[in-house]
């Protein structure tokens, strides 16, 4: 059987190939055959013991996933099967989203991020104006922001919809003109430029499943980096860093307890209010 949207053959394993695990999470699931060449012959793997072990760990500690991992033999030759099932959240692979299309794996990025984020959660983007409070009635998004740029003097905003639905608001030319307006007009002003960035960020400012736990796991309490990673049983100390961590200090939605003393031997972890909000909210 060849390749295809669903199925994938490996004849050997790479962490590289990490990536066509979150492709298929993120899109409708599949399978990634270890130990067989491009047109499904076996071939067979050496270190199979090892990788039964290495793979799943490395799913779980890089992807936040927990799959299917098989063994599988065909006469005397071993082959490894990885059983990836759609997953209904974003899933991330080092702060990238890559996406299973036919038979290849593409990153995604731009508009095409934008729209896969929006299928993931369900919503649109008038939806996030409405939750941004820009919007009081479904069908009156547009109307609002015309009308709010007309009132404090602003070029007309331009609308595409042509790859998803984006609204551009010329804040360049508000700063250019910024001098001849107080600071009184202008602070009364900017919010209503800064509309589709807060709207937009509603929307795409989605955590990945590894920082997700990381929330559920810290919760109302406070932890060290190593009380985490035993939590978490991550045993990667970069991994943790890099794929959990970080991007949770990123967004605001974790914060350290000793923040003037970042290396301090005491320095824990807590949420932030942020992050409080949000893990109420999954």
């Amino acid at each position: 059987m060849p390749e295809h949207q669903n199925i994938e053959y490996k004849e050997n394993w790479r962490d590289e190939y990490l990536k066509w695990v979150c492709g298929f999470a993120n899109a409708n699931g599949g399978k990634i055959y270890i130990g067989k060449d491009d047109k499904g012959k076996v071939v067979g793997i050496k270190d199979y013991k090892k990788l039964m072990e290495d793979i799943p760990n490395k799913i779980h500690d890089m992807l936040g996933l927990i799959v299917d991992v098989n063994l599988k033999r065909k006469g005397k030759a071993y082959f490894i099967e990885i059983v990836v099932p759609s997953y209904s959240v974003p899933i991330s692979y080092k702060g990238k989203y890559y996406y299973r299309t036919g038979s290849i794996k593409r990153e995604l990025t731009g508009n095409s991020l934008n729209e896969f984020l929006l299928k993931k959660t369900g919503k649109t983007w008038d939806n996030a104006c409405f939750l941004g409070g820009y919007i009081d009635a479904w069908g009156r998004g547009i109307e609002k922001i015309v009308d709010a740029c007309k009132k404090e003097g602003l070029p007309d905003p331009v609308f595409d919809d042509s790859r998803g639905f984006r609204v551009t608001l010329y804040s360049n030319w508000f700063v250019e003109k910024s001098h001849n307006i107080s600071k009184a007009q202008a602070a009364k002003t900017q919010p209503e430029l800064e509309l589709t960035e807060q709207a937009t960020e509603q929307v795409t400012e989605q955590v990945s499943e590894q920082v997700k736990r990381l929330l559920y796991t810290i919760s109302n309490r406070e932890y060290s980096t190593q009380e985490l990673m035993i939590k978490l049983n991550i045993k990667h100390r970069p991994t943790f860093l890099y794929n959990y961590l970080k991007p949770a200090l990123e967004r605001d939605l974790v914060e350290m307890t000793i923040p003037d003393k970042p290396k301090s031997s005491k320095q824990r972890y807590r949420l932030t209010n942020k992050g409080r909000v949000y893990l109420e909210r999954l």
